[in-house]
This record gives C-alpha cells, sequence and structure tokens, in this order.
C-alpha cells in the first residue's frame, strides 16, 4: 500500500536545488533513510513532503490524495513531522506536551478523552519519560526534551513519520533504543522516512536510502546504494567497509 508518493517534485531553496523531477513511492513498512552533507536540503524536501515548503513543481500525494487538497487537520490525523530542534513557546508539563500529538483526532472544541490520555502515558512510558510526566519541558535536557518530542510524535499515531535527526542530543543507548522502538512501530502499516548523519545507523534500520547530492535524489535500496564507493562520493570522503557482528560497518578512512 503506497502511502506517500511523488510526481515530479521539483524543490529548492535559495540557490540549491534539491531535487527535480524526482518519484518517490514510499509504502507501508518501509523504513527510507534520508543521507547527505550538510547543505544538501535534507530537511527542506522533509518540509516539502509535509506540505510545510512549497514545492517549484511537481505534486506530493498523502494515501492517494493531493497533499495540496487536504486541510491541516487531516494531514496531521496521517502524517507526523519531527523537526531538528522543537522548542515550545512557553513552558508546559511533559504530560501536556505529549497530549498535544492527540490534537488533530479529537472533535473540534473538545478536550482530551481517557483515551487519548493513555495513548500519551503509553507513548512516554515507551522513551522512557513517564517519571517526568508532571516536570515542566523547559527543566528538562536537550536529550530528555527529544525523546518528548518523539512521545508525541508516536502519541499522535500518524501513519506516515517524517524524523530529521530523531537521533539528536541522544547518548548512545537512546539512539539505539529510539530508532529500535520506531522501527517497531512502524510495522506494517506505517512507513517511517528519516534523516540522519549516522551512515551505520541508516545501514542497520533503514531498508531503503534517499541520497542528496549535486545531481539531485537517488533513491533505491540500502543494500544499493548504501556501499562505500557510493557514500565515499556522496560525502566526499574515502570509507572502508569492516565486517561486524550486525553487518558490515562504514568508518572514514
Amino acid at each position: 500500500m503506497t502511502l506517500l508518493e511523488t510526481h515530479n517534485l521539483t524543490v529548492s531553496i535559495g540557490d540549491c536545488l534539491v531535487c527535480r523531477d524526482a518519484a518517490l513511492h514510499i509504502e507501508a513498512g518501509q523504513c527510507w533513510g534520508l543521507l547527505g552533507r550538510n547543505g544538501s536540503g535534507k530537511t527542506t524536501l522533509l518540509r516539502a513532503l509535509a506540505g510545510l515548503h512549497r514545492p517549484d513543481g511537481g505534486a506530493v500525494e498523502l494515501l492517494g490524495q493531493p497533499l495540496r487538497m487536504l486541510s491541516r487537520r487531516v494531514i496531521a490525523q496521517r502524517l507526523g513531522l519531527l523537526l531538528q530542534d522543537e522548542a515550545l513557546p512557553f513552558p508546559v508539563t511533559v504530560e501536556a506536551a505529549v497530549l498535544a500529538g492527540r490534537h488533530a483526532h479529537l472533535p473540534p472544541f473538545g478536550w482530551e478523552r481517557a483515551e487519548d490520555r493513555r495513548l500519551a502515558h503509553e507513548a512516554l512510558e515507551a522513551v522512557g519519560m513517564a517519571p517526568f510526566a508532571h516536570r515542566l519541558t523547559s527543566s528538562l535536557s536537550g536529550g530528555e526534551r527529544r525523546r518528548v518530542a518523539i512521545a508525541t510524535l508516536l502519541a499522535q499515531a500518524p501513519a506516515v513519520m517524517l524524523l530529521d535527526e530523531p537521533t539528536n542530543h541522544l547518548d548512545l543507548d537512546q539512539q539505539i533504543r529510539i530508532l529500535r522502538l520506531l522501527h517497531q512501530r512502524m510495522g506494517r502499516m506505517r512507513a517511517l522516512v528519516m534523516s540522519l548523519h549516522d551512515i551505520n545507523m541508516a545501514l542497520r534500520f533503514c531498508d531503503r536510502l534517499i541520497l542528496l547530492d549535486d545531481e539531485g535524489l537517488h533513491t533505491g535500496p540500502a543494500a544499493q546504494l548504501g556501499t562505500a564507493e557510493r557514500l565515499s562520493t556522496l560525502y566526499g570522503h574515502p570509507l572502508t567497509v569492516l565486517e561486524g557482528p550486525t553487518g558490515p560497518v562504514l568508518i572514514p578512512q
């Protein structure tokens, strides 16, 4: 089942052309890794896929419907976006921040229901932040705020999750825990697209890749695009392959 697709999508920001006439087909059960150098347009592409950056041409479809024809409420019910650094305009409790993920599912002018609170607390438990439910977000560390943002996305429960550097500010154990969690929650009915700086994390958790370089956008199975030769060219630095206990590992020379 196709959840998100693009038709002849052309996106730019300033003088940077991110992609031209790109065709993406994001299917349920797929995890896509978005890789590219700083300034290649990864964040801009994710924002375009979420309908927050107007493309220069082409169209995005969400569950078979043109994104531009859907209301932001309907989009939020089906698609979630995690930005690199999400700052709340004023301090709220951790619980209230995560409950915001349920707002698109509430009736107009409605209050959170018992089911919404259950989903919010389940999401906090999943990221290890349930003991902080009544803390103010302003009192949290950067890594703790990141986990709260991910819990908010989990509570939102969209079919498509777009994540911009989801492991920002996280310690190594939390990086693995969160990526495993996201992969498990994806299941067969959801899809993930996430930009990552850690090549090996991308190769470990993603079955497909999107590469952004000076020539535009390239997509394909991770096994084909995630080679040392291809990624050395992408990042402009030679990489060497080592065999690790969970598969090949790429290290810079």
